[in-house]
């Protein structure tokens, strides 16, 4: 899934932001839904309140599940 692969490549170099999550999702023609799906998954950490972002689940960059 090309937005899983750029989702993981991003989060191996920074937290991914709100911004970049709407700009994924117009990209990419995809819901929240399927970016919850999507940190699930990789047991990433999506932080609900502010500032509003996913992290790795530790915030090493290596901690980054490549997808299957």
């Amino acid at each position: 899934m090309p937005v899983e692969n750029a989702l993981a490549a991003i989060l191996r170099k920074r937290p991914v932001t709100w911004e970049t999550i709407l700009t994924l999702r117009e990209n990419h023609q995809i819901g929240n839904l399927d970016i919850a799906a999507l940190v699930l998954r990789h047991g990433w950490h999506w932080r609900k309140h502010k500032p509003y972002r996913i992290t790795l689940p530790d915030g090493r960059p290596d901690a980054a599940r490549r997808p299957d």
